[in-house]
Protein backbone atom coordinates (compact mmCIF):
# COMPACT_ATOMS: atom_id res chain seq x y z
CA UNK A 1 0.00 0.00 0.00
CA UNK A 2 2.86 2.38 0.65
CA UNK A 3 4.44 3.86 -2.46
CA UNK A 4 8.22 3.79 -2.55
CA UNK A 5 8.53 7.40 -3.60
CA UNK A 6 11.63 9.42 -4.44
CA UNK A 7 11.24 13.21 -4.37
CA UNK A 8 14.16 15.42 -5.37
CA UNK A 9 14.82 18.84 -6.86
CA UNK A 10 15.92 19.17 -10.48
CA UNK A 11 17.93 22.37 -10.98
CA UNK A 12 17.91 24.64 -14.03
CA UNK A 13 21.10 23.05 -15.32
CA UNK A 14 19.54 19.60 -15.18
CA UNK A 15 21.47 18.45 -12.12
CA UNK A 16 19.51 16.53 -9.52
CA UNK A 17 19.62 16.92 -5.76
CA UNK A 18 19.49 14.09 -3.29
CA UNK A 19 16.09 12.71 -2.28
CA UNK A 20 14.77 14.71 0.66
CA UNK A 21 17.48 17.37 0.33
CA UNK A 22 16.63 20.84 1.65
CA UNK A 23 16.62 23.68 -0.85
CA UNK A 24 18.11 27.12 -0.28
CA UNK A 25 16.53 30.33 -1.53
CA UNK A 26 19.66 30.97 -3.58
CA UNK A 27 19.25 27.76 -5.54
CA UNK A 28 15.63 28.62 -6.25
CA UNK A 29 16.31 32.16 -7.41
CA UNK A 30 19.31 31.00 -9.42
CA UNK A 31 17.14 28.95 -11.75
CA UNK A 32 17.27 31.37 -14.66
CA UNK A 33 17.33 29.38 -17.88
CA UNK A 34 14.53 27.03 -17.00
CA UNK A 35 12.08 26.53 -14.18
CA UNK A 36 13.24 24.58 -11.17
CA UNK A 37 11.43 21.25 -11.13
CA UNK A 38 10.58 18.53 -8.65
CA UNK A 39 11.18 14.98 -9.82
CA UNK A 40 9.00 12.23 -8.38
CA UNK A 41 9.27 8.49 -8.81
CA UNK A 42 6.84 5.98 -7.30
CA UNK A 43 5.70 2.38 -7.62
CA UNK A 44 2.12 3.52 -8.23
CA UNK A 45 0.19 6.63 -9.22
CA UNK A 46 0.32 8.31 -5.83
CA UNK A 47 3.24 9.57 -3.78
CA UNK A 48 3.66 11.90 -0.83
CA UNK A 49 6.58 14.25 -0.41
CA UNK A 50 7.84 17.27 1.45
CA UNK A 51 9.79 20.26 0.14
CA UNK A 52 11.71 22.37 2.66
CA UNK A 53 13.11 25.79 1.79
CA UNK A 54 15.78 27.30 4.03
CA UNK A 55 15.59 31.09 4.26
CA UNK A 56 18.53 31.48 6.63
CA UNK A 57 20.08 29.63 9.52
CA UNK A 58 17.08 30.13 11.79
CA UNK A 59 14.04 30.20 9.52
CA UNK A 60 12.52 27.86 7.01
CA UNK A 61 9.33 27.08 5.17
CA UNK A 62 8.02 23.74 4.08
CA UNK A 63 5.11 22.18 2.26
CA UNK A 64 3.90 18.61 2.41
CA UNK A 65 2.76 17.68 -1.10
CA UNK A 66 0.71 14.79 -2.40
CA UNK A 67 1.62 13.78 -5.95
CA UNK A 68 -0.79 12.24 -8.43
CA UNK A 69 1.46 10.81 -11.12
CA UNK A 70 1.02 9.67 -14.68
CA UNK A 71 0.81 13.10 -16.33
CA UNK A 72 3.25 15.07 -18.45
CA UNK A 73 2.94 18.58 -17.00
CA UNK A 74 6.11 19.42 -15.00
CA UNK A 75 6.11 20.35 -11.35
CA UNK A 76 7.58 23.86 -11.47
CA UNK A 77 8.66 26.21 -8.72
CA UNK A 78 7.91 29.78 -9.90
CA UNK A 79 10.85 32.16 -9.64
CA UNK A 80 9.67 35.23 -11.52
CA UNK A 81 8.41 36.96 -8.38
CA UNK A 82 11.85 36.88 -6.78
CA UNK A 83 10.42 35.08 -3.74
CA UNK A 84 10.36 31.36 -3.03
CA UNK A 85 6.85 31.55 -1.62
CA UNK A 86 4.90 28.78 -3.31
CA UNK A 87 5.16 25.34 -4.80
CA UNK A 88 2.90 24.17 -7.58
CA UNK A 89 0.65 21.28 -6.63
CA UNK A 90 -0.41 19.25 -9.64
CA UNK A 91 -3.52 17.11 -9.63
CA UNK A 92 -5.20 15.58 -12.68
CA UNK A 93 -4.89 18.51 -15.09
CA UNK A 94 -4.42 21.86 -13.43
CA UNK A 95 -1.46 23.16 -11.34
CA UNK A 96 -2.49 25.10 -8.24
CA UNK A 97 -0.36 27.30 -6.00
CA UNK A 98 0.10 25.99 -2.49
CA UNK A 99 1.34 28.75 -0.21
CA UNK A 100 4.05 28.02 2.34
CA UNK A 101 5.29 30.50 4.90
CA UNK A 102 8.18 31.06 7.28
CA UNK A 103 7.44 29.71 10.79
CA UNK A 104 6.89 32.52 13.27
CA UNK A 105 6.28 32.62 17.03
CA UNK A 106 2.58 32.32 17.78
CA UNK A 107 1.75 31.43 14.18
CA UNK A 108 1.93 27.66 14.41
CA UNK A 109 5.72 27.55 14.25
CA UNK A 110 8.37 28.03 16.88
CA UNK A 111 10.60 30.46 15.03
CA UNK A 112 13.18 27.65 15.03
CA UNK A 113 13.79 25.70 11.85
CA UNK A 114 11.73 22.55 12.20
CA UNK A 115 11.34 19.40 10.14
CA UNK A 116 7.72 18.72 11.01
CA UNK A 117 4.87 21.16 11.52
CA UNK A 118 4.11 21.17 15.27
CA UNK A 119 0.71 20.67 16.89
CA UNK A 120 -1.63 23.41 15.69
CA UNK A 121 -4.57 24.01 18.08
CA UNK A 122 -6.61 25.49 15.21
CA UNK A 123 -6.66 22.12 13.45
CA UNK A 124 -7.84 20.13 16.49
CA UNK A 125 -11.58 19.40 16.35
CA UNK A 126 -14.00 16.89 17.90
CA UNK A 127 -15.58 15.02 14.99
CA UNK A 128 -17.72 12.62 17.03
CA UNK A 129 -18.48 11.62 20.60
CA UNK A 130 -20.15 8.43 21.80
CA UNK A 131 -21.89 9.30 25.06
CA UNK A 132 -22.55 5.64 25.90
CA UNK A 133 -18.91 4.54 25.72
CA UNK A 134 -17.18 7.85 26.43
CA UNK A 135 -15.12 7.38 23.25
CA UNK A 136 -14.13 10.48 21.30
CA UNK A 137 -13.03 10.95 17.66
CA UNK A 138 -10.75 13.97 17.27
CA UNK A 139 -9.13 15.19 14.07
CA UNK A 140 -5.97 17.29 14.04
CA UNK A 141 -2.51 17.76 12.64
CA UNK A 142 0.77 16.15 13.68
CA UNK A 143 0.87 16.22 17.52
CA UNK A 144 4.63 16.80 17.77
CA UNK A 145 5.98 19.81 19.67
CA UNK A 146 8.46 22.27 18.10
CA UNK A 147 12.16 21.32 18.39
CA UNK A 148 14.35 22.99 20.99
CA UNK A 149 17.08 23.63 18.41
CA UNK A 150 17.07 24.11 14.65
CA UNK A 151 16.16 20.89 12.81
CA UNK A 152 16.17 19.08 16.16
CA UNK A 153 14.17 16.05 17.19
CA UNK A 154 10.49 16.66 17.93
CA UNK A 155 8.43 14.83 20.56
CA UNK A 156 4.79 14.66 21.59
CA UNK A 157 4.08 17.18 24.35
CA UNK A 158 1.40 15.17 26.14
CA UNK A 159 0.36 18.02 28.44
CA UNK A 160 -0.16 20.35 25.45
CA UNK A 161 -2.14 17.66 23.64
CA UNK A 162 -4.33 17.02 26.69
CA UNK A 163 -4.95 20.74 27.22
CA UNK A 164 -6.17 21.35 23.69
CA UNK A 165 -8.24 18.14 23.74
CA UNK A 166 -9.90 19.39 26.93
CA UNK A 167 -10.64 22.79 25.41
CA UNK A 168 -12.11 21.39 22.20
CA UNK A 169 -14.20 18.77 24.03
CA UNK A 170 -15.68 21.35 26.37
CA UNK A 171 -16.47 23.61 23.41
CA UNK A 172 -18.20 20.74 21.62
CA UNK A 173 -20.14 19.09 24.43
CA UNK A 174 -20.36 21.68 27.21
CA UNK A 175 -19.02 19.05 29.60
CA UNK A 176 -15.68 18.32 31.22
CA UNK A 177 -13.12 16.20 29.40
CA UNK A 178 -11.60 13.04 30.87
CA UNK A 179 -8.79 13.55 33.38
CA UNK A 180 -5.21 12.73 32.44
CA UNK A 181 -4.65 9.01 32.96
CA UNK A 182 -8.41 8.36 32.79
CA UNK A 183 -8.53 7.70 29.05
CA UNK A 184 -6.34 6.10 26.39
CA UNK A 185 -4.94 8.45 23.73
CA UNK A 186 -4.97 6.47 20.47
CA UNK A 187 -2.70 8.08 17.87
CA UNK A 188 -4.13 7.11 14.46
CA UNK A 189 -1.34 8.24 12.12
CA UNK A 190 -2.22 8.66 8.43
CA UNK A 191 1.25 9.74 7.27
CA UNK A 192 3.32 7.91 4.68
CA UNK A 193 6.14 5.49 5.39
CA UNK A 194 8.47 7.12 2.86
CA UNK A 195 8.87 10.89 3.01
CA UNK A 196 7.24 11.14 6.46
CA UNK A 197 8.92 8.16 8.11
CA UNK A 198 11.01 10.39 10.38
CA UNK A 199 7.90 11.93 11.95
CA UNK A 200 6.28 8.55 12.43
CA UNK A 201 9.46 7.42 14.19
CA UNK A 202 9.38 10.48 16.45
CA UNK A 203 5.78 9.84 17.45
CA UNK A 204 6.50 6.18 18.05
CA UNK A 205 9.56 7.06 20.16
CA UNK A 206 7.33 9.37 22.24
CA UNK A 207 5.32 6.33 23.38
CA UNK A 208 8.29 4.06 23.98
CA UNK A 209 8.77 2.47 20.55
CA UNK A 210 12.22 2.26 18.99
CA UNK A 211 11.73 1.70 15.26
CA UNK A 212 8.82 2.17 12.88
CA UNK A 213 9.22 -1.43 11.76
CA UNK A 214 7.55 -2.57 15.00
CA UNK A 215 4.35 -1.27 13.43
CA UNK A 216 2.65 -2.94 10.51
CA UNK A 217 -0.29 -1.42 8.68
CA UNK A 218 -3.30 -1.53 10.99
CA UNK A 219 -1.26 -2.99 13.89
CA UNK A 220 -1.25 -1.21 17.25
CA UNK A 221 1.78 -0.44 19.39
CA UNK A 222 1.81 -1.43 22.18
CA UNK A 223 0.20 -4.56 20.77
CA UNK A 224 -2.02 -5.42 23.72
CA UNK A 225 -4.85 -3.00 24.47
CA UNK A 226 -4.39 -3.65 28.18
CA UNK A 227 -0.77 -2.48 28.06
CA UNK A 228 -0.83 1.13 26.83
CA UNK A 229 2.28 3.25 27.29
CA UNK A 230 2.12 5.62 30.27
CA UNK A 231 3.95 8.93 29.91
CA UNK A 232 6.07 9.21 33.06
CA UNK A 233 5.59 12.99 33.32
CA UNK A 234 1.85 13.40 32.79
CA UNK A 235 0.49 9.88 33.24
CA UNK A 236 -1.22 9.95 29.82
CA UNK A 237 -1.91 6.46 28.47
CA UNK A 238 -1.07 6.08 24.77
CA UNK A 239 -1.17 3.71 21.81
CA UNK A 240 -0.34 4.23 18.13
CA UNK A 241 -1.48 2.69 14.86
CA UNK A 242 -0.36 3.37 11.27
CA UNK A 243 -2.83 3.91 8.42
CA UNK A 244 -0.86 5.55 5.57
CA UNK A 245 -3.68 7.06 3.52
CA UNK A 246 -3.20 7.07 -0.26
CA UNK A 247 -6.08 8.73 -2.16
CA UNK A 248 -7.01 7.43 -5.58
CA UNK A 249 -9.51 8.74 -8.13
CA UNK A 250 -10.11 5.24 -9.56
CA UNK A 251 -13.21 3.69 -8.04
CA UNK A 252 -12.60 0.31 -6.46
CA UNK A 253 -8.82 0.69 -6.30
CA UNK A 254 -6.85 -1.09 -3.53
CA UNK A 255 -5.86 2.35 -2.20
CA UNK A 256 -9.49 3.37 -1.77
CA UNK A 257 -10.24 0.02 -0.13
CA UNK A 258 -7.41 0.61 2.36
CA UNK A 259 -8.66 4.11 3.23
CA UNK A 260 -12.19 2.77 3.56
CA UNK A 261 -10.94 0.07 5.92
CA UNK A 262 -9.43 2.67 8.24
CA UNK A 263 -12.74 4.56 8.44
CA UNK A 264 -14.74 1.40 9.08
CA UNK A 265 -12.37 0.29 11.83
CA UNK A 266 -12.79 3.70 13.47
CA UNK A 267 -16.56 3.31 13.31
CA UNK A 268 -16.31 -0.05 15.09
CA UNK A 269 -13.84 1.26 17.68
CA UNK A 270 -16.02 4.26 18.51
CA UNK A 271 -18.98 1.98 19.28
CA UNK A 272 -16.94 -0.46 21.38
CA UNK A 273 -17.23 -0.08 25.17
CA UNK A 274 -14.02 0.27 27.22
CA UNK A 275 -11.90 -2.85 26.95
CA UNK A 276 -9.28 -4.37 29.25
CA UNK A 277 -8.19 -0.99 30.64
CA UNK A 278 -11.76 -0.08 31.64
CA UNK A 279 -11.08 3.40 30.24
CA UNK A 280 -12.69 5.28 27.32
CA UNK A 281 -10.68 5.82 24.15
CA UNK A 282 -9.80 9.07 22.42
CA UNK A 283 -8.91 8.47 18.76
CA UNK A 284 -6.69 11.28 17.53
CA UNK A 285 -6.68 11.01 13.72
CA UNK A 286 -4.10 13.06 11.85
CA UNK A 287 -1.88 13.45 8.82
CA UNK A 288 0.79 16.19 8.61
CA UNK A 289 -1.24 19.41 8.42
CA UNK A 290 -4.64 17.97 9.35
CA UNK A 291 -6.19 19.00 6.05
CA UNK A 292 -6.68 16.48 3.23
CA UNK A 293 -5.89 12.92 4.33
CA UNK A 294 -7.49 13.68 7.69
CA UNK A 295 -10.54 14.99 5.84
CA UNK A 296 -10.81 11.79 3.78
CA UNK A 297 -10.86 9.59 6.87
CA UNK A 298 -13.16 11.88 8.88
CA UNK A 299 -15.70 12.08 6.04
CA UNK A 300 -15.49 8.35 5.31
CA UNK A 301 -15.91 7.53 9.00
CA UNK A 302 -19.06 9.64 9.21
CA UNK A 303 -20.65 8.08 6.14
CA UNK A 304 -19.92 4.64 7.64
CA UNK A 305 -21.06 5.54 11.16
CA UNK A 306 -24.21 7.44 10.16
CA UNK A 307 -25.73 5.32 7.36
CA UNK A 308 -28.72 7.61 6.80
CA UNK A 309 -26.56 10.57 5.84
CA UNK A 310 -26.10 11.74 2.28
CA UNK A 311 -22.69 11.96 0.66
CA UNK A 312 -22.79 15.76 0.94
CA UNK A 313 -23.59 15.75 4.68
CA UNK A 314 -20.82 13.25 5.49
CA UNK A 315 -18.35 15.25 3.41
CA UNK A 316 -19.32 18.63 4.85
CA UNK A 317 -19.19 17.39 8.43
CA UNK A 318 -15.95 15.51 7.77
CA UNK A 319 -14.24 18.65 6.50
CA UNK A 320 -15.62 20.91 9.27
CA UNK A 321 -13.38 22.28 12.03
CA UNK A 322 -13.89 24.76 14.84
CA UNK A 323 -14.13 28.48 13.98
CA UNK A 324 -10.80 29.57 12.45
CA UNK A 325 -9.26 32.95 13.13
CA UNK A 326 -8.19 33.46 9.53
CA UNK A 327 -7.58 31.60 6.31
CA UNK A 328 -7.77 31.63 2.55
CA UNK A 329 -8.16 29.13 -0.24
CA UNK A 330 -8.18 25.74 1.46
CA UNK A 331 -9.06 27.16 4.87
CA UNK A 332 -12.53 28.70 4.76
CA UNK A 333 -13.07 30.60 8.04
CA UNK A 334 -16.39 32.22 7.07
CA UNK A 335 -19.20 29.72 6.53
CA UNK A 336 -22.98 29.85 6.19
CA UNK A 337 -25.26 27.56 8.21
CA UNK A 338 -27.26 24.94 6.31
CA UNK A 339 -29.85 24.01 8.93
CA UNK A 340 -31.54 24.93 12.21
CA UNK A 341 -32.58 28.25 13.66
CA UNK A 342 -29.52 30.00 12.21
CA UNK A 343 -30.07 28.71 8.68
CA UNK A 344 -28.54 31.10 6.15
CA UNK A 345 -26.61 33.04 8.78
CA UNK A 346 -22.85 33.15 9.25
CA UNK A 347 -21.68 30.39 11.57
CA UNK A 348 -20.25 31.47 14.91
CA UNK A 349 -18.89 27.97 15.68
CA UNK A 350 -17.52 26.27 12.59
CA UNK A 351 -15.20 26.68 9.60
CA UNK A 352 -14.26 24.34 6.76
CA UNK A 353 -11.02 22.82 5.44
CA UNK A 354 -11.60 22.25 1.73
CA UNK A 355 -9.74 19.48 -0.10
CA UNK A 356 -6.80 20.88 -2.04
CA UNK A 357 -7.11 18.52 -5.04
CA UNK A 358 -10.01 16.76 -6.73
CA UNK A 359 -8.46 13.34 -6.06
CA UNK A 360 -9.35 13.71 -2.37
CA UNK A 361 -12.98 14.51 -3.17
CA UNK A 362 -13.13 11.57 -5.57
CA UNK A 363 -11.73 9.22 -2.95
CA UNK A 364 -14.57 10.10 -0.57
CA UNK A 365 -17.08 9.68 -3.41
CA UNK A 366 -15.63 6.26 -4.25
CA UNK A 367 -15.80 5.11 -0.63
CA UNK A 368 -19.38 6.37 -0.31
CA UNK A 369 -20.48 4.50 -3.42
CA UNK A 370 -18.74 1.33 -2.23
CA UNK A 371 -20.21 1.45 1.27
CA UNK A 372 -23.72 2.29 0.02
CA UNK A 373 -23.57 -0.18 -2.85
CA UNK A 374 -24.17 2.49 -5.50
CA UNK A 375 -23.36 1.00 -8.91
CA UNK A 376 -25.78 2.16 -11.62
CA UNK A 377 -25.36 5.90 -11.12
CA UNK A 378 -22.50 6.69 -8.72
CA UNK A 379 -23.12 9.64 -6.42
CA UNK A 380 -20.96 12.73 -6.75
CA UNK A 381 -20.54 15.70 -4.43
CA UNK A 382 -23.03 18.51 -4.92
CA UNK A 383 -22.40 22.23 -5.25
CA UNK A 384 -23.20 22.93 -1.60
CA UNK A 385 -20.53 20.48 -0.38
CA UNK A 386 -17.75 22.06 -2.41
CA UNK A 387 -18.85 25.71 -2.40
CA UNK A 388 -16.43 28.33 -1.03
CA UNK A 389 -16.61 32.00 -0.07
CA UNK A 390 -18.66 31.20 1.84
CA UNK A 391 -18.52 27.47 2.46
CA UNK A 392 -21.40 25.66 4.16
CA UNK A 393 -21.57 23.99 7.57
CA UNK A 394 -24.20 22.32 9.75
CA UNK A 395 -25.35 24.00 12.95
CA UNK A 396 -24.56 21.19 15.40
CA UNK A 397 -22.38 18.16 16.03
CA UNK A 398 -23.42 14.68 14.82
CA UNK A 399 -24.32 13.32 18.26
CA UNK A 400 -26.42 16.39 19.13
CA UNK A 401 -28.69 16.29 16.06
Amino acid sequence: MNPAATVRVVHADGSKGKPGQKVSVGSLLGATGAALQIEVESENGYADGQITIEYDTSKSAWCSIDFLLGHTTPWDVPTSSGQATSILHYDSTTPTNVAISVPAPGGGGSGVAESCQPLNPEMVFVVDYDEATGNVFVRGNCPLAPPKEAWGTQHIDFQAVHDILSTRFEEATGGAFHDLGAYVFNDVNLQGWVSEKLYLDWELASIGGQHLEVLANQAWYPTRAEDPYRDPKTGMLCRMVSYPVNPDAVAGSPLDAFDQGCAQHLSTWMSTPPGPTGLPNVYYVHCASGHDRTGIVSSSYLLSHYPSWSLDEAFIRGTTVHLLGSGSGQLQPVCSVIDGADKGKTSTRFSRVMMIAEVYNQTVENIYNTVRGTTATPSTLGAQATATNPAWVYSGFPWST
